[in-house]
């Protein structure tokens, strides 16, 4: 089964701190340009990608927005919650998570 790397499995990889992995990957000032550079390539190479639910444990901040309808049988709930997603998404383009979906 196919297990995505971690910042861990990069730290360990390149003999460095996770800390310092995190920061490379965030471009943090305190990183040295080759640090950087040694980093990101592999991250690449690898295929990491960021984990969003651990950025939000982190952060404290999902830019989730939950919609409370009386009953999902009535077909006018179902339409105006669709309405209203579409109208967020609209007004809020920077933040569209690719999994997300109107349940």
């Amino acid at each position: 089964m196919y297990k995505p790397a971690t910042i861990k499995d990069i730290a360990l990889a390149l003999k460095l701190s996770p800390s310092t992995v995190s920061r490379a990957l965030r471009d943090g000032y305190e990183i040295s340009v080759e640090t950087k550079r040694i980093v990101m390539e592999y991250a690449q190479k690898v295929n990491y990608k960021s984990n969003p639910i651990a950025l939000s444990l982190k952060n404290r901040r999902t830019y989730s927005i939950g919609i409370v309808v009386p009953k999902l049988a009535n077909s006018f709930f179902p339409g105006n919650s669709r309405h209203r997603v579409h109208c967020l998404r609209k007004r809020l383009p920077y933040y569209h998570h690719p999994n997300a979906r109107f349940v």
